[in-house]
């Protein structure tokens, strides 16, 4: 087999593949706000043109356009590869090199380098008999991609055959009721297709099958359903059935096995299983169902297919679950926002995507990249230009015992930075002009520096050193602090806080401490604190602490309370739990704020009573900062503010219950989720059960 071929095919296609699937991605964005039915369509339709490319390319009429890189191993322009080439003396290669690059010239043929050591006598065929030789990189590669095309489909089929016999085990539904609501159903929504109905233990959670004969499997407890819950359910799988989704999740299935190598195959793919089951929902709602009560029935399936242990005979991905826990958050918020668009797809857009699909796949399958040279090499011109290759790869070595020979000036790394002209630009070497820029900005640093210490206008003194924050270098640290000390300006001082902050040089700290604990300015000590925060100053953590708690003005209380948060340090969990009964809001949400950040669980009891605090803002980050410790401690208090005024506080609270995963608060988050006049407070109580073991 030749392998080189088929490696280049692979590539080909599956750049391709790649190219498809980031359009897709910029057209979902597009219609992020169009209904989960739309974007099942695009992203299904652009799975089937990835499985349609490797074999329409076969057909496709041909076209090509050369690019400036190659996307296949065969266009590289070399009939020498390296696997069949060997080195035989490297140290001599090196040897040799400096005569054979000196002795030639610019205007000497490629036949001339390398006279003084012939490639011929370093670059020869691999001799190694083939049953002793390892495979090549292109063979290997080919043979994994073989290896994982045949794993996914394997995964395919098992999937599919173990779905099968699932339902050939299951009993057939014979209560009239449930067949009755089966053939309403079906009329309702036109589906010409017979739909079998089944009971099988071995399923936790109603699931559905096959495509020409569809089948629709319930749990044991089935029958035990009342009947709007059990119209529900059938109007549900119905909706998969009328939607053709067991196709389009087998589409999806197919375009991992061919691309499984790119990730964004597997994300499309997930996207695909999300919006169907969205789609599904949707068109619950459509027939005229109360989301609430919907979600609710929803979540108590949920609920009881989690509680039952797993049978023998598993549900296989290959069918089409109603109530996966892991896609449960999604479709809750989806079915409680109601100014979601929920359309279903027309019949005759499913076939103008079609066509467009066909007119994509036709072209791009027949595409193909030209090689870069304007002709191919032939034998003697490939043995030419592999020995001017080799020539090329030892120059650098070359150049080197050259320079070493001759004695050539390089300037030194630790040249003293008033010794280097900025006007100087050497133009032969890469590393030298990239010098020059960093030299450039030092000078810029030098001369506005020079400045700002003769300016005796404030407001100029204060652009100066925006202008320095930003060339971001450490020459300006000493100078900028000992204006951030000195200078009357409370503008000018304030300026050089944030400047230092950007710079980040560790050197700024204490005169940025010194600055916090006794600049008359409140607006200097707040950018000092701040600026020790985003230097992560860890050893100006008392300082801080010292400013929230003690300073006279609110704002750089409050600023002191954020840095700490920023710092996360157990130690500063006392400071923050005082400023918890500080007289200002703001000092108080931004302290609870900070105890969030930390996540200490000696926090808890001071976050509980902040929980009842008179401003909902700290009654609400109360709840976010215990929702990020994660104590169960905190779950009575939480269930006690499920009845605040605040929706707010409400939304937070129902969150921590989640995040907390206080399985206690089920029923009281129920209650939440199907009576609370805030569709927020919905969004969170759904959310929270989804994360609860119940």
């Amino acid at each position: 087999m030749n392998t080189t071929p088929m490696l280049d095919s692979i590539i080909l296609f599956g750049t391709k593949g790649v190219v498809v699937l980031l359009a897709t991605s910029l057209a979902i964005l597009l219609l992020s706000r169009r209904s989960a039915a739309l974007r099942h369509l695009v992203w299904a339709t652009a799975l089937a043109i990835l499985i349609m490319l490797p074999f329409a390319s076969t057909v496709a009429p041909g076209w090509s356009a050369t690019l400036p890189f190659p996307l296949t191993t065969s266009s590289a322009g070399s009939a020498l590869r390296s696997s069949d080439l060997r080195v035989e003396s490297a140290s001599e290669s090196v040897r040799d090199a400096p005569a054979a690059t000196t002795q030639g010239t610019s205007n000497a043929p490629i036949g001339s380098i390398g006279t003084a050591a012939s490639p011929r006598q370093n670059i020869v065929p691999n001799a190694a008999p083939k049953f002793l030789s390892l495979p090549s990189l292109p063979a290997m590669l080919t043979f994994v991609w073989v290896v994982g095309l045949f794993v996914v489909l394997l995964d395919i089929l098992t999937g599919n055959f173990l779905a099968w016999r699932m339902i050939r085990r299951s009993r057939q539904v014979t209560e009239p009721d449930v067949l009755a609501a089966v053939d309403e159903l079906r009329s309702t929504m036109r589906i010409s297709r017979d739909v079998n109905v089944g009971i099988n233990g071995a399923v936790r959670s109603p699931c559905t099958w096959g495509l020409f004969r569809p089948s629709i499997v319930l749990p044991e407890e089935a029958l035990l359903w009342s009947d709007e819950r059990m119209r529900l359910v059938l109007l549900h799988e119905l909706g998969h059935v009328a939607r053709y989704d067991w196709l389009t999740q087998l589409v999806a299935h197919t375009a991992c096995a061919v691309h499984w190598f790119n990730p964004l195959t597997w994300f499309a793919r997930s996207r695909v299983l999300s919006e169907q089951e969205i789609a599904t929902d949707d068109l619950v709602l459509q027939q005229g169902n109360q989301a609430a009560e919907y979600a609710s029935n929803l979540l108590e399936i949920a609920r009881e297919s989690i509680g039952r242990k797993q049978k023998p005979l598993f549900l296989t991905p290959a069918a089409i679950a109603m109530s996966r826990p892991s896609a449960m958050e999604g479709r809750l918020l989806s079915i409680l926002d109601a100014s979601r668009e929920r359309t279903r797809v027309q019949s005759r857009l499913v076939l103008a995507t079609a066509m467009v699909a066909t007119l994509v796949v036709i072209p791009l399958a027949g595409f193909h990249p030209a090689a870069a040279a304007n002709d191919p090499l032939s034998p003697e011109q490939s043995d030419v230009a592999a020995r001017a290759e080799y020539a090329i790869s030892v120059a650098p070595a070359a150049t080197e015992v050259t320079a070493a020979q001759t004695g050539t000036d390089v300037l030194p790394e630790s040249a003293p930075i008033a010794s280097i002209d900025p006007m100087s630009r050497p133009a032969t070497s890469t590393t030298a002009a990239s010098g020059a820029d960093v030299r450039d900005d030092s000078a810029k640093v030098m001369l506005l520096l020079s400045a700002l210490m003769s300016e005796s206008d404030a407001g100029v003194r204060t652009q100066i050193i925006r202008i320095l924050a930003e060339l971001d270098s450490r020459l300006a640290t000493d100078p900028l602090s000992k204006l951030l000390i000195s200078d009357e300006s409370d503008e000018v001082r304030a300026m050089c806080a944030l400047a230092l902050a950007e710079i980040g040089d560790p050197k700024a700290i204490a005169p940025l401490s010194k600055a916090l604990l006794d600049d008359s300015s409140a607006q200097v000590r707040r950018h000092a604190a701040r600026a020790l925060a985003e230097a992560d100053a860890v050893e100006a953590v008392g300082v801080l602490e010292n400013a929230a708690r003690k300073d006279t003005d609110k704002e750089v209380r409050a600023m002191g309370a954020w840095a700490l948060g920023e710092m996360r340090q157990d130690s500063s969990v006392p400071v923050l739990l005082s400023l918890t009964s500080d007289e200002s809001t703001d000092v108080r949400a931004m302290a609870i704020w900070a105890l969030g950040e930390i996540r200490n669980e000696a926090a808890v009891d001071g976050l509980v009573v902040a929980l009842r605090d008179a401003e909902a803002d700290v009654r609400a980050k109360a709840a976010w900062a215990l929702a990020e410790i994660r104590s169960p401690a905190a779950a009575s208090a939480l269930l006690s503010g499920l009845s605040d005024e605040d929706a707010e506080v409400r939304s937070h609270i129902a969150r921590a219950l989640g995040e907390i995963g206080a399985n206690e608060a089920a029923e009281p988050l129920l209650q939440l989720l199907r009576n609370d006049a805030s569709t927020e407070v919905r969004k969170a109580a759904a959310q929270a059960l989804s994360q609860l073991d119940f």
